[in-house]
């Protein structure tokens, strides 16, 4: 059976040091230029590049460079042409979008 990934809005950010995120701590025993994050699987090294994700129950988890960039497409904060809409074909699959998606 296939699955097409919903599409959801995720907040990002782009971890190079520590304090770029407050999710991302400082841990005895992982390289000093890395830093560790917890995740609803346990923890995770993080190491400069990497984007630490909120996902859409509040839970952070990292994600290499080049799997955020296949993945996710930045997002207009002020276009709102389908905010709210729903839909019923099979593309989106009565998904409602809400700014910012497009």
């Amino acid at each position: 059976m296939k699955y097409r990934k919903k599409p959801v809005i995720i907040e990002a950010t782009q971890w190079f040091k520590h304090g770029d995120h407050p999710e991302v701590v400082i841990l005895n025993g992982v390289p000093p230029q890395n830093g560790w994050i917890k995740t609803l699987e346990g923890g995770h090294i993080v190491t400069p590049g990497d984007y630490i994700i909120t996902g859409i129950k509040g839970e952070h988890y990292p994600c290499k460079p080049d799997i955020f960039e296949a993945t996710y497409e930045k997002v207009s904060e002020s276009n709102s042409f389908f905010n709210g809409a729903t839909f019923s074909n099979s593309f989106f699959n009565g998904a409602t979008f809400k700014a910012p998606y497009l």
